[in-house]
Parts: structure tokens; C-alpha cells; sequence
């Protein structure tokens, strides 16, 4: 059995792409290009736009945010 740790202090700190208080924590990876993992976004904290190296899924767990997909805005996702 493995024992996971999800808390934020598991985390580490996204720098890349002109993100802001955005925390990710790694849960697994597999041998085919896929990275099982989630982040914190702080209230006011972005995750800056990029091109994912990999296919993603996007869950909001608390709260709202925005994605964006190529270059247009898509809509609002939340927990409400």
C-alpha cells in the first residue's frame, strides 16, 4: 500500500509560464505519457497560458476559474 499526501505543503510551487500562487502536487505517472497530479490555485493565482506537452483534464474541486483553448476564453468552470 502506498500512502498519499495531498495537502499544499506536499506540493511544489509553479513558476512556469507567468503563474501565480498556483501549487502542484504529483499523485502518479505512469510509462505512457500521462502524469496523474492536481494544483492549488489561490484565489487571484493564474496558471500561465501554454501548450500542454500532453493531454489534460481540467477539475474543479472549490471554487471558479476560467481555461482557455488555443486562443479563445472557454467558459467559466465552478463548483457552485
Amino acid at each position: 500500500m502506498k500512502i498519499y499526501k495531498f495537502s499544499k505543503e506536499h506540493g511544489k510551487k509553479v513558476e512556469k509560464y507567468q503563474s501565480h500562487l498556483a501549487t502542484y502536487v504529483k499523485m502518479s505517472q505512469t510509462n505512457e505519457a500521462a502524469i496523474i497530479g492536481f494544483m492549488y490555485i489561490d484565489g487571484e493565482g493564474t496558471v500561465g497560458y501554454h501548450q500542454a506537452p500532453i493531454s489534460q483534464l481540467f477539475i474543479v474541486v472549490e471554487g471558479e476559474g476560467w481555461v482557455t483553448v488555443g486562443n479563445r476564453r472557454e467558459s467559466k468552470t465552478n463548483t457552485h
